[in-house]
C-alpha cells in the first residue's frame, strides 16, 4: 500500500493538508554564504547599516532556517525597530525569488479586509506574510481575520510568515492558545532583541 500516494488523494478530494507537511526550501548552502547574502541586501534597506549589522545578532539567530526551511514558517517576535519585517520582505524574498521565483506575498496586517481575506483563502501554497500583527487595532481583525487566516494557512499547504512586536506571551493574550498552537506547529519562532535602528540611526545624527 502506497501511504503517501493515498494520503495526498485525500488532501486533493479534502481541500486540506492532512499532512501537514509543506515544501522545504534551501536559500543558502552556509552561515559564510547566509551572512554574505544579508550584507548584501542591507545596503538597500534604508534603516540598516553594515555596523548596524555587526552589532546586533538577530539575524545570525536565521541561519539554520536559510539553510533549510524544514518545510517550516517563520514567526518573528520581539520590539520594534529590530529588522523583522526587513528580513522577510527584503533579503528572504530577494532568495526565494533568485532561488525559486518565488515571491512572498505580503499582507500589512492593519489593512486586512474582505476583500484582502478572500484573496488570502483563495490560495492554497503560497507564501504568507503577515506584518506587524498585534497592532491592528480591530475587533473584526484580531478576532475573526487572524485567527481564520490563520487556520486557512494551517490546514493548506501555504508557508506563515508573521512579524510582531509583542512578546509571545502578549500574542497569547490576544489572539488565544490554540491560534498560538497553530502558529507553533507551522513555524519557527525567533525572538529579535536590542534597540530599534530607527532610533538608533537618529541618536547617532543628533551626536
Amino acid at each position: 500500500m502506497d501511504i503517501e500516494k493515498t494520503i495526498n488523494e485525500i488532501e486533493q478530494i479534502l481541500g486540506m493538508n492532512v499532512s501537514h507537511k509543506r515544501e522545504s526550501y534551501s536559500l543558502v548552502n552556509n552561515y559564510q554564504e547566509a551572512e554574505q547574502v544579508i550584507k548584501s541586501c542591507i545596503l538597500h534597506i534604508n534603516n540598516i547599516s553594515a555596523d548596524d549589522y555587526v552589532e546586533n545578532k538577530n539575524y545570525s539567530k536565521c541561519f539554520d532556517y536559510m539553510i533549510n526551511t524544514n518545510g517550516l514558517g517563520l514567526a518573528l517576535f520581539g520590539d520594534y525597530g529590530t529588522g523583522k519585517t526587513d528580513f522577510i520582505k527584503v533579503i528572504l524574498n530577494y532568495l526565494f525569488y533568485v532561488k525559486y521565483k518565488k515571491i512572498i506575498f505580503f499582507i500589512d496586517t492593519k489593512r486586512i479586509n474582505d476583500e484582502i481575506y478572500e484573496k488570502i483563502i483563495m490560495k492554497q501554497s503560497a507564501l504568507i506574510c503577515l506584518d506587524d500583527v498585534g497592532s491592528e487595532n480591530d475587533y473584526k481583525i484580531t478576532n475573526k481575520y487572524i485567527p481564520a487566516i490563520i487556520d486557512h494557512i494551517y490546514s493548506t499547504k501555504c508557508i506563515l510568515y508573521l512579524t510582531s512586536n509583542k512578546s509571545r506571551t502578549q500574542f497569547e493574550q490576544l489572539y488565544g492558545k490554540p491560534v498560538v498552537d497553530r502558529i507553533l506547529g507551522i513555524c519557527q519562532v525567533i525572538e529579535f532583541e536590542g534597540e530599534s535602528f530607527r532610533t538608533k540611526n537618529k541618536k547617532k545624527k543628533l551626536v
